[in-house]
């Protein structure tokens, strides 16, 4: 059987920012320039236009303007697709911004937009990254992770984090700490950070040698590691053994204020949070026996003195997850992915530890600071 194929795509092409037929514009308000558009193409794409264009509002004039602050080219390249089938990329940096205006105006292109992004991560566009929320996306967030793992080192060499706010100047000072063999170029890209602008940075002078040093020295304790924890050379990942339904491992960590965590597989059952020494049972079942902890496999909290199952956040064991702990002011608080999840425990006393249970086989994870 033979298929017969016309030009009819060629067509709709042509009548891109084209007079003929066209029934609606969009305005640049910066440029004061107008593209020309057809209501059939881009409201049978876009939900945007669509409602936009459902209703004659007097004064509107069948014309959508643009405001100043949105990118005019990259605008216009994503109305274009809706003509042309495809988003020319032209720089790298192009990429990032582009997923927000797709959000808004042609949410079809977003799954493209971001796969894309996950798969070509580079030293252009990498820091870009932070001005999404990675919990939207989890192929970004997880390709980025990695991304500045292996090249915080390349980052601080040539001066790119320079422009950073504070928590996202952390992460890439926390993995340059972490990696052994650049560890000792921390000091001076603090120093770089706040010379940068020194009025408004030289009070985080203190926090950030503070972070330096507990993330230096934050390691898994074998000593107070259950006989199914299996840990890496340099003590900083963790995975439990084959082990039957019934048994567990639990772990500690040396002493700090403050770690996070990388989630790589099987931790729905894993509990974390902060223990004392005393009472912890290295070969697990602690949650709501010994220390403070929550249940990455619904959000609840577990605590000794009587605290079990409390609602506070929702499950969070995906892989390439990040939560970070905090002790602070007798209290213990989380974030999961960089978003706060406020206090979780008030009026906790003793001296405390970074602490796990692992429930379930082969999970693991990662010290990430």
């Amino acid at each position: 059987m033979s298929i017969l194929k016309n030009n009819a795509y060629q067509i709709i092409a042509s009548l891109f920012n084209n007079t003929l037929y066209s029934d609606c514009k969009v305005f640049f308000q910066k440029s004061e320039t107008t593209i020309c558009l057809h209501k059939n193409v881009v409201c049978s794409q876009s939900p945007f236009f669509q409602t936009f264009f459902a209703t004659d509002v007097e004064g509107k004039n069948n014309t959508l303007e643009i405001e100043e602050y949105e990118d005019q080219q990259l605008m216009t390249d994503l109305i274009k697709s809706m003509y042309v089938g495809e988003i020319p990329i032209r720089n790298n940096t192009d990429i990032v911004p582009l997923i927000p205006l797709a959000e808004k105006y042609l949410p079809d292109w977003v799954p493209k937009l971001t796969e894309f992004l996950a798969n070509n991560l580079n030293e252009e566009n990498a820091l870009q990254c932070m001005q999404l929320n990675l919990d939207n996306y989890p192929n970004i967030r997880n390709s980025f992770n990695s991304y500045i793992k292996m090249h915080a080192n390349r980052i601080i060499d040539h001066k790119s984090f320079l422009n950073l706010e504070l928590q996202q100047f952390q992460l890439i000072l926390t993995s340059l700490v972490n990696n052994s063999t650049y560890s000792s170029k921390g000091p001076e890209a603090v120093q770089a950070w706040i010379e940068y602008d020194v009025e408004n940075r030289s009070s985080h002078c203190f926090a950030l040698t503070k972070l330096m040093k507990e993330v230096a020295a934050v390691t898994f304790d074998p000593e107070y590691c259950g006989r199914h924890a299996i840990l890496s050379s340099d003590r900083r990942r963790i995975e439990q053994g084959r082990t039957s339904k019934d048994q567990g491992a639990g772990a500690l960590c040396t002493k700090c204020h403050r770690y996070s965590i990388r989630i790589f597989s099987g931790c729905s059952r894993l509990f974390l949070g902060f223990a004392p020494k005393q009472h912890f049972n290295k070969e697990g079942n602690n949650d709501g026996k010994c220390g403070y902890m929550m249940s990455l496999q619904d959000g609840f909290l577990y605590a000794q003195g009587g605290i079990w199952a409390k609602p506070y956040f929702t499950k969070c064991y995906e892989n390439g997850t990040t939560i970070a702990v905090q002790l602070d002011n007798n209290t213990i608080s989380f974030a999961v992915n960089g978003k706060n999840c406020g206090i979780a425990f008030k009026n906790v006393t003793g001296e405390l530890f970074p602490a796990f249970d692992l429930h379930e086989s082969l999970c693991s994870f990662e010290l990430i600071s």
